[in-house]
């Protein structure tokens, strides 16, 4: 399904690569959700490995991946405002500065 944003303005990812606003946002909205959902799959393991009692080498490596996965999902958040920011329009000159210009 398409996002009801403008699909007239383009964007700049981190890579260099310039995208329409839409896709953008979209593609990260897709990334995010998937990693939660991983997230969560792996939470609900942690608890069920807890419950039979595993040991720290079966649990650990599990935690190790949530972490990871946690810490993407933190770096994707950062880059989703990082694009929403670019689609701000520069803050108008007071009417101050207009006058002394």
């Amino acid at each position: 399904m398409s996002s009801m944003c403008s699909s007239y303005s383009n964007i700049t990812l981190g890579n260099g690569e310039e995208v329409s606003f839409d896709k953008a946002i979209d593609d990260s909205m897709i990334d995010l959700q998937t990693g939660i959902n991983e997230i969560h799959v792996i939470a609900r393991n942690l608890l069920t490995m807890d419950e039979r009692d595993e040991d720290y080498d079966v649990i650990k490596p599990a935690f190790d991946n949530l972490d990871t996965l946690v810490k993407e999902a933190c770096i994707c958040l950062k880059d989703l405002t990082k694009i929403c920011k670019q689609v701000i329009p520069k803050k108008p000159k007071s009417s101050t500065q207009q006058l002394l210009a």
